[in-house]
Formats: C-alpha cells, sequence, structure tokens
C-alpha cells in the first residue's frame, strides 16, 4: 500500500462498519435501540470506545511494522494461539460478507422488485470483479462512497423527524432485546469489539502503511464523527416512529412513507453501504488468506469466486437472524483479541 493519511483511515473504517445492518438500522436497533435510553448511552460509550481501541491496532501496527493481524494478537510465535485467533478471524469477516450478500437480496426485491436471488448473484459477482483490486481499491472507493452517505443519510433523517417529530427518550419502545446481550453496557461492548475485530485484517495493513502515529489518532477522530452523523441520523427516525424497529430494513420502509423518490433514493444508499462493507471485509479475508498461502496466491482467480459463492449459499439463511447471532458471538471473542493487542501496545517487551 501507499502511505496513508487520516482521511484514508476515516473512511476505510467507517467504510468497514457502515454495512447493510448499520444503515438499514437493524444493527444500531439491535445493539442501542432497543435498551431505550440506555441505548443511547451505550451508543455515546461505544463510540469512545472504539475510538480508543481503533488508535491502538493502528498504532501498534505502525510501531510494530507489521500487517498481519494474528502477530499483533499474539505477540510471541506461539502457533497454536495465532492460528485459533486467525481462524476466527476469518470466520467472522466472513460473515460479514455472508450477511452483506444476504440485505441485498432482500433489498433489491423490496426496492426494485428483482428476485432476491438474482439480486444477491449480481451484488457477488460485482464484489468479486473489484476484489482483484486489494486493498487500496478499497480506499479508492470509499473515499467516493462515505461523504455521500453520511450526507443523503441525514437529509432523510431531517426530512423523517420533519413528519415524525423527535422521539421521547424518556417514553421509547423497547423491543427487540436479545439472549447474547441482556443489558446495554454489554451490547455497546460486544459492538465495539465486533467492528474493531472483524476489521483488524483492514486496520493492520493500513497501521503498517500510516504516515506517522497521529495519523491514526486524527483518522479515527474523524471516523467517529462521520459514524456519531449516521448514526443518529438512522436511530432518531426509527425511535420516533413506533413500529418501524420491527422491520427488516427499519430505515427503508421510514423513507417509503415519507413519499416522492425518497425510497429509491435511500435504497441505493443502502446498496452502497452494503458494497463498501462487503468489499473491505471480502478483500480483507482475501489478502490474509494470500500472505498466510502461497498456493491460495497462485490460484487467487479460483479462491475468490469460491469464496463468493459459499458466502451467497450461506446467505440464504436470512439477514436478521445473522446479524442477531453472529455480530455478539464475534465480540465475545473479539474481546480477548483486543485486551492482548492493548497489553502488547503498553507492555515492552524484554530485552
Amino acid at each position: 500500500m501507499k502511505k496513508v493519511n487520516s482521511i484514508n483511515v476515516a473512511v476505510t473504517y467507517a467504510g468497514c462498519v457502515v454495512g447493510a445492518g448499520f444503515l438499514s438500522g437493524q444493527e444500531l436497533w439491535q445493539f442501542f435501540g432497543s435498551y431505550g435510553k440506555l441505548g443511547f448511552l451505550g451508543f455515546v460509550l461505544a463510540i469512545i470506545f472504539q475510538l480508543a481501541l481503533g488508535y491502538i491496532v493502528l498504532a501498534y501496527a505502525y510501531k510494530s511494522q507489521t500487517s498481519e493481524f494474528d502477530v499483533l494478537i499474539v505477540r510471541k510465535n506461539v502457533k497454536p494461539l495465532r492460528l485459533f485467533f486467525s481462524i476466527s478471524e476469518i470466520v467472522f469477516i466472513f460473515s460479514v460478507v455472508v450477511i452483506m450478500f444476504a440485505g441485498s437480496g432482500s433489498l433489491i426485491k423490496t426496492a426494485f422488485g428483482i428476485n432476491d436471488v438474482v439480486g444477491s448473484i449480481i451484488f457477488a459477482t460485482l464484489i468479486t470483479l473489484v476484489a482483484f483490486l486489494g486493498i487500496s481499491g478499497i480506499v479508492s472507493v470509499l473515499s467516493y462512497t462515505i461523504p455521500i452517505l453520511t450526507i443523503m443519510t441525514l437529509i432523510v433523517s431531517i426530512l423523517a423527524l420533519s413528519k415524525y417529530g423527535f422521539p421521547n427518550l424518556n417514553d421509547l419502545e423497547v423491543t427487540g432485546k436479545t439472549t447474547l446481550m441482556p443489558n446495554f453496557i454489554i451490547a455497546f461492548i460486544l459492538f465495539s469489539v465486533h467492528n474493531l475485530f472483524c476489521t483488524l485484517g483492514v486496520l493492520a495493513p493500513m497501521g503498517y502503511s500510516l504516515e506517522n502515529k497521529k495519523t491514526a489518532l486524527n483518522g479515527m477522530i474523524l471516523s467517529s464523527v462521520i459514524l456519531i452523523i449516521i448514526s443518529i441520523s438512522v436511530l432518531l427516525p426509527i425511535s420516533a416512529k413506533v413500529g418501524f424497529s420491527k422491520s427488516e430494513l427499519p430505515m427503508l420502509d421510514l423513507a417509503k412513507t415519507i413519499g416522492g423518490p425518497l425510497f429509491y433514493i435511500y435504497a441505493i444508499l443502502l446498496l452502497i453501504g452494503m458494497f463498501g462493507s462487503a468489499l473491505s471485509h471480502f478483500v480483507s479475508l482475501i489478502d490474509f488468506s494470500f500472505r498466510k498461502s502461497n498456493f491460495l496466491r497462485k490460484n487467487k482467480g479460483v479462491y475468490l469466486i469460491s469464496m463468493a459463492i459459499i458466502s451467497f449459499l450461506l446467505s440464504r439463511i436470512g439477514f436478521s437472524k445473522i446479524i442477531s447471532i453472529a455480530y455478539p458471538i464475534s465480540g465475545y471473542v473479539g474481546i480477548v483479541a483486543l485486551i492482548m493487542i492493548t497489553c502488547n501496545y503498553f507492555i515492552k517487551p524484554k530485552v
């Protein structure tokens, strides 16, 4: 990769996080909205938590000059441990790709009337073709899509709130809790850790290529601002109108009630968000595989296509069901990984 600046860090991290579940409101509601007023407190804590840990990951990759996330997690060459975290990371990165494929099919069917299987196949094909550009290609794509998503989501939110009014935070509809996340504290920790754990495959190479250490902090601050704008633009409208939170794609259904072309505009925004998130996770998965296996690198085309086909087949399980199971489990495993990275960052190795 070329040297990475603060804007590159910001749009890439935001692009990894802002996918189908995030923009549609499904993910944000499960982790925050479902806990009512406390959920909004959890969201604030999550942003602070992600900023701090994201900086540590980037700064440690820069300091240690490694682009491989398993080395960041396990400093000493303990192969069984590195293998465990490598497999865990790959599985959960893979789950994000599957979720994006599932969401794209559901969205295309809802918005444009195209069969969801056909829609998912088209989406998977485009992701596979663009994935050949590698991690540098992710930065280029997200540099254009993230500013557009931020501005348009804010506009949709303003229109929705002008119609339904601002929600009363003291009287929010509390629905959608899951057994894996019994309270808002566990929810915000799992949300933050999941996002960071599943983006280690992108953050590690970016940290290795930073212009300087300060770039990491500035980039994470800017990405936090982007995520705050988009998140509040999604959570407030859904909270203002009872019933939307139970939808598969809450913000899309909300946009439909406003009228005019807004429904189709937001559908396109969702697709762009899904594309950026799926692409970044798919490429990080491929990139890490190539670093570990010469065989896979030599058979790049076959491997890319095979992974896309498997992702598509698994995406038929269902969008919201995968989010409610895969994301929290990813968070629990990621907690251990990020604790280890933080310890490695602050504890100097013995000479």
